[in-house]
Order: C-alpha cells, then sequence, then structure tokens
C-alpha cells in the first residue's frame, strides 16, 4: 500500500508489503519504487519491504536547489524514524548503493545486513568529484521535466 510521508520537511512516497524482518530497497538514479516489483514478487511476503521513491524522483517531492548525499541518508533514518523501524536490512542499487553506503556509515547500529547492487565505492577525489558533478546535472534535469509535469 502506498503512502505519503512526510520526513525532513518533504513527502516522500512509499509502499509497504509482506511481514517479517524489514528490508529497505533504495533505488537508482531516475528510477522510482516500482523498479522492485520482480524483487518483492520473488520474495512473495517472507520480508516487510519499505520501499520509497527518493527525493526529486517519483511521487516524492521534488525540492528545488542542489541535492545531496546526506540528504538522502537523512530520509532513509527519517522514514525508519516515522515507520517505527530501529534497525533493517538495507538494499541499495547504483545510486541507492552510494545512498546504503553512505546510511551504513552514519548509521551503524540501524543495519542488520547491507546489500549493495551495481554501485561504486573507493573512488579517488577526483573520480568522486567527475560522479557528483555528472550526478548533480542529472537530477537538475530531472527536477526540470518533474517540474514541467
Amino acid at each position: 500500500m502506498d503512502r505519503q510521508l512526510d520526513v525532513n520537511g518533504i513527502k516522500l512516497r512509499c509502499r509497504i508489503e509482506g511481514e517479517g524482518p524489514d528490508l529497505v530497497l533504495v533505488h537508482g538514479v531516475g528510477s522510482r519504487l516500482d523498479a522492485w516489483d520482480g524483487v518483492v514478487a520473488a520474495l512473495d511476503g517472507s520480508l516487510r519491504t519499505i520501499r520509497l521513491d527518493l527525493r526529486g524522483h517519483g511521487e516524492s517531492d521534488k525540492p528545488h536547489g542542489r541535492i545531496e548525499l546526506s540528504d538522502f541518508t537523512d530520509d532513509i533514518a527519517g522514514l525508519l524514524d516515522a515507520l517505527g523501524i530501529t534497525r533493517c536490512h538495507l538494499v541499495g542499487h547504483s545510486l541507492g548503493g552510494l545512498i546504503a553506503q553512505g546510511f551504513a556509515l552514519d548509521h551503524p547500529g540501524r543495519l542488520n545486513r547491507l546489500v549493495l547492487l551495481s554501485t561504486v565505492a573507493g573512488r579517488n577525489e577526483e573520480e568522486r568529484a567527475r560522479v557528483e558533478v555528472r550526478w548533480s546535472q542529472k537530477i537538475g534535469q530531472l527536477i526540470k521535466v518533474y517540474s514541467a509535469i
């Protein structure tokens, strides 16, 4: 069932399904929570899955201005708080993997397991700077597109 939750001053769309231990699924850039449909179907309700549209994506708010990685990690923490979840399993794909890594570093006590899919880690400063420029440009483009809708 889809819900709109107030988290960190914005509305985040999330979908919660299944029973059992909590599993948070974080999509990549330009995607939305529906990207996890096949995974959730394969789990067949054996875990309680929590999916969200990241800020600037899907049906979540699209705030203006620069979005930092810490905004996303704070949103994950805020979502867990809003749902009363103290610990969870966390899966991130692509950008979602970067967010999941940041969350793990900032909130290690809130994780049971961490799964990273098709993501990156351990870049040097120059590589990180290039990615941040490309990422900021992509987010800016997405916000313009969604703002026009």
